[in-house]
């Protein structure tokens, strides 16, 4: 059943990278990575992100960080 939205989830983070690339708002090549991609990356930094994280708040906030520093680097 994780797996299941973990998977449906990924699907709409795609869709939407694939909109934001088409306005033209990031970039995804600029990191040699297509949507796809981009969705896998931010799906395992956010399970990363539980790494020193000693509640919800503060795993928010470190993936917070990580996808402001993702999105920097596909901005143009």
């Amino acid at each position: 059943m994780i797996r299941d939205h973990d998977e449906q989830y990924e699907a709409l983070l795609v869709k939407t990278i694939r909109r934001a690339a088409r306005e033209g708002s990031i970039q995804p090549k600029r990191l040699g990575l297509d949507a796809r991609g981009v969705g896998r990356m931010l799906m395992q930094g956010a399970y990363g992100a539980r790494y020193g994280a000693d509640d919800e708040p503060a795993h928010r906030a470190h993936v917070a960080r990580f996808v402001e520093v993702l999105v920097r680097g596909m901005q143009s």
